[in-house]
This record gives C-alpha cells, sequence and structure tokens, in this order.
C-alpha cells in the first residue's frame, strides 16, 4: 500500500495476506467468478425482501409502537429498528399484554392449564402472546382465539413459515383479531440462534410472563430469564418433584 501511495496511486481496497494466499490457490478468474455469483445472490436476496415488503405476502415492516416513556422493546440493548408483522398492529398497543409459554412436549394436565390460563386472561381484556410453537404455546394460543380474545404470535422464523405447518389454521384465526410478529424479514428461515432472540422479543413485548410447564433447558426457561432482565413480571406454575416436564418451574 505505501508502495502505491508513493507512486501517485490511489488505494481503493486492501487484502490480508490470507485473503492473497487464497487468490493464488484458486486463481484471480475463479475468485472473481465466486465474488460475482455471491454478489448476484445478496442482489437477489434483497429484491426478495424488497418484493415481500410490497405486497407479494402479507407481511408488512412495522415500525416498533411507540408507549409512554419509549418504545415497546426500549428494555433490549438490541432492539429490532422494525417488526415485520400480519395482522393488527394495534394488538402490540393494547394496555395488557401477558405471554404464556412453556414446553413443546406437555402433559394433559399442562395443556388443561394452559388453555384455562388463556381464557382467565382473556376474560381480563388481556392480549395473550406467545411463540406458536407445538405444546403449550398452541394450547394457550387457540383457548385465547376460541374465547373470541385476542393473540400476537412472536415468531423466530420469516413469515413464509411463521410456525409448524399443524399451526397454519391457528395462523389463519390469530390473525382474525390479532397479529403474528417478527425481527426476521420475511423469507428468513429460522436457525438456532434464531428462537433464543425471538424470546427475548416476546418478554420485552410483554408487561408479564406466565410459565407452564418446561424443563431445566428450554426456551421457556430462557424467556423467564429474559422477562427478569427486562423488568418483566414473571409468574411460574409450581413444578411437580421429579417430574422432568416441570423441572425448570422448581
Amino acid at each position: 500500500v505505501q508502495f502505491a501511495k508513493a507512486r501517485g496511486a490511489t488505494v481503493i481496497a486492501t487484502a490480508s495476506a490470507r485473503d492473497l494466499d487464497w487468490v493464488r490457490r484458486l486463481g484471480a478468474d475463479q475468485v472473481i467468478d465466486h465474488r460475482a455469483q455471491r454478489f448476484e445472490q445478496l442482489t437477489g436476496e434483497i429484491d426478495l425482501v424488497l418484493d415481500l415488503i410490497a405486497g407479494e405476502t402479507q407481511a408488512r415492516s412495522w415500525q416498533v409502537l411507540k408507549e409512554k416513556g419509549g418504545t415497546i422493546v426500549s428494555t433490549l440493548a438490541d432492539p429490532p429498528p422494525v417488526l415485520y408483522g400480519q395482522g393488527d398492529p394495534a394488538s402490540l398497543a393494547r394496555p395488557r399484554r401477558i405471554s404464556v409459554v412453556g414446553t413443546r412436549r406437555p402433559s394433559v394436565l399442562g395443556r388443561v392449564l394452559a388453555g384455562t390460563i388463556a381464557r382467565q386472561l382473556v376474560q381480563l381484556d388481556v392480549v395473550v402472546l406467545s411463540g406458536l410453537a407445538f405444546g403449550i404455546d398452541g394450547a394457550a394460543q387457540a383457548a385465547t382465539v376460541a374465547a373470541g380474545g385476542v393473540t400476537v404470535g412472536v415468531i423466530g422464523s420469516g413469515h413464509e413459515r411463521p410456525g409448524p405447518r399443524a399451526h397454519a389454521g391457528l395462523v389463519r384465526d390469530i390473525l382474525a383479531r390479532g397479529a403474528v410478529v417478527g425481527e426476521l424479514a420475511p423469507h428468513a428461515r429460522p436457525t438456532r440462534g434464531t428462537f433464543p432472540r425471538r424470546n427475548r422479543l416476546l418478554s420485552a413485548l410483554s408487561q408479564a410472563v406466565i410459565v407452564v410447564e418446561a424443563p431445566t433447558r428450554s426456551g421457556a426457561v430462557n424467556t423467564a430469564h429474559h422477562a427478569l432482565e427486562q423488568g418483566r413480571a414473571l409468574f411460574v406454575v409450581p413444578g411437580r418433584p421429579g417430574d422432568r416436564l416441570t423441572a425448570g418451574c422448581l
């Protein structure tokens, strides 16, 4: 670089020794082809996102809603600039919002209890939030819909696949009065890391979190930890000693 500058050249890019070695091994033509293909791929991805937001799906880019004292997700260290959502954005502006979360493999008692809690929350005009997963999440949100309440699904993927395929009907029912939201672009596929990020968003969008049946290592326990860090109220259905399904609730 110094040699080039000394001779009046304009330096527009630099490369590390590792990058130069990569070029030498592959050949300049292959490297150029690789970069061109990657640029074309990224361009296509950007165009797809813009098309989706423009209306090819029902997902829309929502500005993170304001509420007194800041934004709804102001407790997050890395709040999303927008939420991608389907349904009614006003669902997240309602004054009472509580998450009901738990294991994907609940007992029959756990499913019944999740539904009972959800129906009681509906009677109190509370918006029930959950993650649209199998188990406790689905039971709570299905019970909310059946009781005529409003529920919001907070997803860890794009809106092309907002949850398990078996929940496609539940998603349609939710969108009739509530919403499905997430911070990933509509076409994004879920990865192992997207669900912990979803959990911290789920708790941030809520004023309180209720945990119904959760093993020690679970997304529900992760959501509970986020709730405590964010200053949200946390309620846990007491676990049953010796039962691994509720070990995270003890």
